[in-house]
């Protein structure tokens, strides 16, 4: 019998081991969150990486495991910290500036300045968005002199003396003395005003900027223009106020930065080259672009935690198509940002026009759990390299026979006896005949022999057949991440050989 301490300690502790099984298998309420971005390297487009990556995104959402941030709050984060990319269309929008210069000058001297004002107006503030975000190309800075002399000129007639030279003093702080703003180009009275500007400012040019970038040795343009030496470096002699920063180093550019520089004040700047020339932000892409693998391996896991801060992500996953050594993948990546390491990697064979549901679901259990799915291959049957062989197998294996019956008829001609049969030919076609049949004998078992090993090879094929379908259905290969503990009851048998209870515990 088991004695009734015991019975009672196992009353007792069940309510104990019930709750802990409860609590243990019980999600976590705190799951770490998740940043999905995209990846991609230089010279492959695979457009549907975006389809990929916001799929499985929304799969990972519903797995649970991690607090998944949508698209559109990454999109909110990345806006506030990086600044918008110089891939527009810039010529398109300066065509459009243009016409409205134009349009604007030709109302001035046709029906007088208050009429050119508006179009003016919104010129300008088109030209400064693109002169705030790219480099101050030849054709970009000509259109930006050209509208504000032309505004200038406008406040002028109209009697507004302060405005015309606001105006001016902001053409002064962008492009310093500028030897195409003469008479012979513009109105004299702008003409005058602005080397009048230029002269009273002349004396403010006393703030400084010190650009660094890693790596060093980049070029340098302040509001558009290239500087004379390379980082790290300090250009001194600027205008007090805002000024734009962009560098530039072989085929890598960071993005455009508006920097505040103050009066007798020497700013810093630093600049990671590396890592604003692999951002793919820019209405298309949404990750980061490297130049190969071995790009990839040395800086994905820092660039991850700089996304990652902009974002308030704990962990971030990347997704994307690529190809590596003639294959196309799947490829998923997932970093802690808490100490720069990517956690888990894979590659998962994909076609690259088309977005699998397998694969969605592949990435995203590989993601949370750290392994995908259980693998599911093609059934043999659908190997077209078997059925190849096979076929041919077979269609050797009928002219060996064909081949076989002709020799065969061809031996008999060649051997008839005339000493016991009257239907003989002739010993010139017998001659024939047995050349014959010796060639058709050599080709018969040719063909037998190729038959045969095209057919072992085919079931080869099908045998070995491990050709994995993106299209099955997916049965994953593990449960949820969480782990339980269990305590488990058993019956043990003490040493005074009485029944007694033991408590096991399983992780």
């Amino acid at each position: 019998m088991v004695p009734s301490k015991f019975i009672a300690l196992g009353v007792a502790l069940l309510p104990a081991i019930l709750f802990s099984n409860a609590r243990a298998a019980a999600p976590d309420d705190d799951e770490p969150s998740l940043a999905v971005f995209e990846i991609y390297y230089s010279g492959q487009n695979f457009e549907k990486t975006t389809e990929y990556s916001t799929k499985v995104e929304e799969r990972l959402a519903k797995l649970g495991g991690f607090s998944v941030i949508t698209r559109a709050d990454l999109q909110t984060g990345i806006a506030a910290n990086i600044p918008q990319s110089a891939d527009a269309a810039v010529n398109d929008q300066a065509d459009e500036i243009h016409q409205e210069v134009a349009s604007a000058e030709d109302l001035f001297y046709k029906e007088g300045p208050e009429k050119a004002l508006q179009g003016l107006l919104a010129a300008k503030e088109k030209l400064q968005q693109i002169v705030n975000r790219h480099e101050l190309s030849e054709r970009i800075r000509k259109e930006y002199v050209t509208a504000q002399l032309l505004l200038a000129l406008v406040y002028l007639r109209n009697n507004a003396q302060d405005k015309a030279t606001a105006v001016m003093e902001e053409l002064v702080q962008r492009v310093g003395q500028d030897p195409t703003i003469t008479e012979d180009n513009y109105h004299p009275d702008v003409v005058a005003l602005y080397r009048q500007t230029y002269q009273n400012m002349s004396a403010k040019r006393v703030a400084k900027i010190t650009v660094m970038t890693n790596p060093p040795g980049a070029d340098v343009y302040i509001n558009g223009q290239v500087q004379d030496r390379k980082t790290p470096a300090t250009f001194e002699g600027l205008y007090p106020g805002k000024v734009t920063v962009q560098v530039k180093k072989d085929d890598r550019a960071s993005r455009v930065k508006e920097v505040k520089v103050e009066e007798a004040v020497t700013t810093e700047l630093q600049i990671d080259l590396n890592f604003e020339s692999a951002l793919a932000f820019n209405g298309k892409r949404f990750g980061l672009v490297f130049r190969n693998a071995e790009d990839r391996k040395r800086n994905l896991p820092q660039f991850a935690s700089k996304l990652a801060e902009f974002v308030q992500a704990e962990y971030v996953a990347f997704v994307g198509i690529a190809e590596q050594d003639g294959k196309v993948g799947l490829e998923g990546y997932l970093v802690n940002v808490a100490n720069d390491q990517v956690l888990r990697e894979t590659s998962l064979a994909t076609r690259p026009n088309a977005v699998s549901k397998n694969r969605v679901e592949a990435m995203a259990w590989f993601v949370r759990n750290g392994q995908a799915p259980a693998v599911v291959y093609k059934p043999w049957y659908s190997n077209a390299v078997g059925w190849v062989l096979v076929g041919a197998g077979a269609v050797a294996g009928v002219v060996g026979g064909v081949m076989y019956s002709s020799y065969s008829s061809d031996r008999d001609i060649a051997e008839c006896d005339y000493d016991k049969r009257n239907d003989c030919r002739d010993h010139a076609a017998r001659l024939d005949a047995k050349d014959s049949a010796e060639t058709e004998r050599t080709i018969a078992y040719a063909s037998w022999g190729v038959g045969a090993a095209a057919i072992v090879g085919g079931i080869v094929a099908f045998a070995a057949m491990d050709e994995e379908d993106p299209d099955a259905e997916v049965k994953p290969a593990v449960g949820s991440r969480i782990k339980t503990t269990a305590i488990i009851p058993t019956p043990v048998i003490l040493p005074s050989g009485d029944l007694g209870v033991g408590l096991g515990v399983h992780f």
